[in-house]
């Protein structure tokens, strides 16, 4: 017996991640383009497969208004060495009003065959897929078309891993991925692009991973819990299939652009670590997420936001439990991923609010509460300019450049909007902007050389002298950095009106003078 297909867009990834997203679209059918046809819908998943850069092949037989797809396979790589992964079958049905149905089983197995590179062997990994109460009808006019999905589970289980040919053992590693309660609508355009604008409601998620070492000691468990999951995105394909699946700097230039936003509601996290010390447990929870993506030839923008953040630890080894809380937080990083020869934008913002730890956790470095223990508060605006030295994003240029030691990005300018600190009773803010001639070096005492700096950093202090003297107190600072410390804040910053509050403007002149508040240093 069959069951109607579940829906739902994944965004492109490179390697195997682009192989489980593929995975997951064959199986949804929410990003392909149809018409009135099963016959048309087909093509147009192998179309959007194919833009991706997958070769997609599958045995076809049609009876009546029913076509089926058996043996479907799809390839990226070089064909003696591809990534290939292989289900089916697949039912496209046409039915009243020029609409289709699609329909796989409701159990099938689906395998992933990984091709060696120098980061990692041959790798064979055997799902099933299953679901229940699930239906997906296509409708519309060819180019502009609709997909109605709902279910009421989905499931994607780990039944098979093979490493160079030899079978790993069940019970070391263990994976499932559930879902209850699904409902997508799709709408998919098509013109000079395919265009795909989606909207995917998730009563409960839930992702569970476990891992054993063969020694029988070190383990990961790693589960998590969301509630109430909204995902909204478009993307944009190109028709053509001239790259490869696992070559996203060609897929970005082909012009395939990713922009997903998503909500969620409730979510927890448990994680075990064994290890030869014992059993280390941690147990998050969040009230509230909302995540960002944003992928293209322009850039790549990830943001994530959490609201009530819950975080505790069981650390094996320590006689007592760990506790801290965050009222909110905030992460976001847009950055450019192509190689050019000039320097591109970029933007980097954080935030911590309200962050508190539990009394144990302060007794374990200051038994004596000589620290304030108000919540901490930080905030971090930047932006600047930066070059793209590698044209190349597959993971094995990445591990060249990690392993020379050296960066993908050369950074050239920098602007610190905002830099907020008020932790341990002492605030910190920053102001200023700094250009960097990458093409000469600078050398301070004590600091590797660096690119030339021009420009300003002005820094508001309150307080810092007072949590030095207590930092001593603890013992955290021995005495000679307490007193080095003070030295420095004469050297480096101007006392204010108010007790205990200092001003430092360090100046990099376009001579390659630094100045701490108009005197020179270097």
């Amino acid at each position: 017996m069959h069951r109607r297909c579940l829906g739902g867009a994944v965004a492109g990834a490179p390697a195997a991640a682009f192989a489980t997203a593929a995975i997951c679209l064959s199986l949804t059918g929410t990003a392909a383009r149809a018409d009135v046809t099963a016959s048309q819908v087909w093509a147009d998943w192998r179309g959007y497969l194919q833009g991706f850069g997958y070769r997609v092949s599958g045995t076809q037989s049609a009876q009546g208004p029913t076509l089926t797809v058996n043996d479907i396979v799809l390839e990226t790589g070089a064909p003696d060495a591809a990534t290939t992964i292989r289900f089916g079958p697949l039912v496209f049905t046409e039915i009243d009003r020029g609409r289709v149905e699609v329909v796989v089983p409701d159990a099938m197995p689906v395998t992933l065959d990984i091709a060696a590179d120098a980061l990692q062997p041959a790798t064979q990994v055997t799902l099933t897929y299953a679901q229940t109460g699930t239906q997906m009808i296509v409708s519309g006019a060819a180019g502009d078309l609709r997909y109605d999905y709902s279910a009421d589970a989905v499931g994607l289980d780990l039944a098979g891993l093979m490493i160079d040919g030899a079978p790993v053992a069940d019970d070391l590693v263990q994976f499932s991925l559930n879902a209850e309660a699904l409902q997508s609508t799709t709408g998919v355009r098509v013109g000079t692009v395919r265009s795909y604008d989606q909207n995917i409601r998730i009563g409960a998620l839930r992702y569970d991973l476990f891992y054993a070492s063969p020694n029988g000691i070190d383990a990961l468990q790693f589960d998590t819990d969301t509630q109430s999951l909204v995902v909204t995105g478009t993307s944009v394909l190109p028709l053509d299939g001239t790259r490869g699946a696992d070559d996203l700097t060609a897929l970005l230039k082909a012009g395939v652009r990713i922009n997903t936003f998503a909500t969620a509601q409730q979510t927890e996290t448990k994680i075990a670590l064994t290890s030869a010390e014992g059993t280390t447990r941690i147990k998050t929870g969040v009230a509230q997420t909302a995540l960002t993506l944003d992928v293209s030839a322009r850039g790549a923008s990830y943001g994530v936001q959490a609201q009530q953040v819950q975080m505790g630890a069981r650390v094996a080894g320590l006689p007592f439990p760990l506790f801290a809380q965050m009222e909110g937080s905030r992460f976001k990083i847009t950055a450019p991923v192509l190689k050019r020869e000039i320097p591109q934008d970029f933007d980097l913002a954080l935030s911590l609010t309200d962050f508190t730890m539990s009394d144990i956790i302060w007794a374990a470095f200051d038994p004596s509460a000589q620290l304030p223990r108000d919540p901490v508060n930080l905030t971090v605006d930047l932006n600047g300019k930066a070059t793209v030295l590698l044209d190349d994003l597959d993971a094995a240029a990445m591990n060249r450049m990690a392993t020379r030691g050296t960066s993908p990005l050369q950074l050239d300018a920098l602007q610190i909007n905002r830099l907020d600190v008020d932790a341990l009773g002492a605030t910190l803010r920053a102001r200023g902007a700094v250009t960097l001639d990458n093409a000469k070096t600078i050398t301070l005492p004590g600091f590797p050389a660096f690119p030339k700096p021009v420009g300003e950093v002005t820094m508001n202090l309150t307080g810092v002298s007072a949590l030095v003297d207590r930092l001593g107190a603890t013992g955290l600072l021995p005495p000679l950095n307490v007193a080095a410390a003070k030295i420095m804040l004469g050297v480096f910053a101007v006392p204010g009106a108010a007790p205990d509050t200092f001003t430092s403007t360090l100046t990099a002149t376009q001579d390659g003078q630094i100045l701490a508040n108009g005197r020179r240093v270097k």
